[in-house]
């Protein structure tokens, strides 16, 4: 009977301490650090023009890469699953600072929303007001 009560006791104790709510989770260049895929794209040519889904102009080879945030500040972006020709991949830097995610040669990005499991970040200021947002979910 002891070592059931003993039992019983650790499952509860790791069942509460083993789990984290995904609402719990705030930007931080730790959190961020895992591998993510593309799942939505879109773009506003400005404030009053139609939403257009831009990942559905993206070809099948482009849509299932990965993109591994890594704790060495650079994005490794894998061709993966179906390859593109040429193949595809490459590896830049990024820094964060707070929740702007600046991209070595593609610029600085505002991140709008972010769980341990997604994130939403925009880019705006563009030409004549255009807005694009990305949207990267955890593998």
């Amino acid at each position: 009977m002891k070592k059931l009560l003993l039992a019983l006791t650790a499952i509860s104790i790791l069942s509460v301490t083993g789990c984290k709510k995904d609402d719990d989770c705030s930007l931080t260049a730790a959190s961020l650090v895992g591998t993510y895929k593309v799942t939505a794209i879109s773009s506003k040519a400005d404030a009053s023009a139609p939403v257009v889904d831009e990942l559905a102009t993206w070809d099948a080879c482009e849509k299932d890469d990965t993109y591994e945030f890594t704790a060495a500040n650079t994005i490794i972006q894998t061709d993966a699953g179906i390859v593109c020709t040429p193949a595809g991949g490459q590896t830049t830097g990024y820094t964060l600072t707070g929740s702007v995610l600046d991209v070595v040669g593609l610029g600085a990005y505002t991140i709008t929303s972010f769980s341990c499991n997604r994130f939403t970040m925009s880019e705006n200021g563009l030409t004549g007001g255009e807005e694009w947002t990305m949207t990267f979910t955890r593998q």
